[in-house]
């Protein structure tokens, strides 16, 4: 009963403590909470006085968290994350998948995801997918402010709150269509045939050569544009698999490796007790499947 009721108390304090620490200052975390920076700053101050002991050192217009606030920050995260958990378990039948978000921080990545995605309904997968583009800096709170599910990039995180799943290698070649002028030279092209092709890689982060020129690179274009490029007579570099599961169509034809293979890592918050991972198990398994 001791315990119930100090953890009640502190209880209601929590997710404003949680808006401040992850957004470190009064006003931003105000901004997205949708109150005022007086009464946050005020619920912190009852937070810590309650507790005892200080939770971010304040100096000029910037916060930071305590040893014993980032500790409590970590324990804020896991429970409600938990409590979200079983609201979601609720809210969902037995019939229906739950939601993933994933973000991506390549091209490669993203081609690959679409390619899984595009293989669904899987049994885990019949939710909706929300898939959208990050940068390697952000993969850490993406995934522990629950912002994302799962996070698919080219490297581990080694971040001891999270999980990092090695789903394998992604070979990534330069295409052409099959009227393109180098498509009937019957052998692989070198990279100074191509110095005068007009080029589009997906990512220049990727890994392709820096020994392949390229006219235009754009980051991630949709498959209508990347067909309109090859018609056009364009040379594109997508990763096998991509073109293998969605371009056969296209009537592309593989000219060279446009680099060396791309590793994919699966990131994902360590699991906590009753978690449903049904549905990132089953993106992992994909990713892993479509690069075998």
């Amino acid at each position: 009963m001791i315990r119930y009721r100090r953890i009640a108390q502190l209880w209601s304090w929590l997710p404003a403590f949680r808006g401040v620490a992850e957004h470190e200052g009064i006003h931003d975390a105000s901004a997205v909470l949708g109150t005022s920076p007086s009464a946050l700053s005020r619920t912190v101050k009852l937070l810590e006085e309650s507790l005892g002991r200080p939770l971010f050192v304040r100096g000029g217009n910037s916060i930071t968290l305590t040893p014993f606030g980032a500790e409590l920050l970590a324990a804020t995260r896991d429970a409600m994350r938990r409590v979200d958990e079983a609201v979601l378990r609720a809210e969902l039948s037995d019939n229906k998948a739950r939601p993933l978000t994933v973000f991506t921080t390549s091209g490669v990545a993203a081609s690959v995801v679409g390619v899984v995605a595009a293989g669904a309904p899987r049994s885990a997968l019949r939710g909706a997918l929300h898939v959208k583009g990050t940068t390697p800096s952000e993969i850490v709170e993406s995934l522990l402010r629950g912002h994302a599910d799962v996070v698919v990039g080219t490297q581990p995180s080694r971040e001891p709150l999270l999980r990092d799943v090695p789903c394998g290698l992604a070979k990534v070649g330069v295409y052409a269509s099959g009227e393109h002028a180098l498509a009937g030279r019957g052998g692989a092209v070198s990279a100074s045939e191509l110095g005068e092709a007009h080029f589009v890689a997906r990512d220049v982060d990727d890994g392709f050569s820096d020994t392949i020129p390229r006219t235009v690179v754009t980051f991630d274009p949709s498959m209508d544009a990347i067909l309109l490029m090859v018609q056009r007579g364009a040379l594109v570099a997508l990763p096998d698999v991509y073109v293998r599961e969605l371009g056969d169509v296209w009537g592309m034809v593989r000219l060279c490796d446009a680099g060396a293979d791309v590793p994919l890592f699966a990131m994902t918050r360590a699991n906590v007790e009753g978690q449903d991972t049904r549905a990132t198990d089953e993106l992992v398994l994909g990713i892993t499947a479509c690069l075998a």
